[in-house]
């Protein structure tokens, strides 16, 4: 017996496209971040403006986790990606005689 299975199916929870429980944990992980400096500066200033670190911290777990629906690669893994692209050794192609 063959089954035919779609090509959108995806195997892992998703609350929204591209956004499953790694992401949110990466979401909280920013929260948490966040969280600590806007407790470390309100401590040292008494001024509600330090909230913006928590807002900042969840933003940026947020952008880390959510997944390009184009590439299917989050902001972490394109520079990891990146990283691992410009630590390889290159190679560079280039002819000898007429063809330079």
């Amino acid at each position: 017996m063959n089954f035919l299975i779609p090509k959108n199916v995806r195997t892992r929870l998703e609350f929204f496209t591209g956004f499953g429980f790694r992401e949110l944990g990466l979401l909280f992980a920013g929260l948490a971040v966040g969280g600590i400096l806007f407790g470390l500066v309100f401590l040292l200033t008494k001024s509600w403006f330090s909230l913006v670190f928590a807002a900042a911290g969840g933003g940026a777990g947020f952008i880390l986790g959510r997944q390009d629906p184009r590439t299917g690669m989050n902001a972490l893994d394109f520079f990891k990606a990146w990283k691992s692209f410009q630590t390889k050794r290159k190679r560079y192609f280039y002819k000898y005689g007429d063809g330079r």
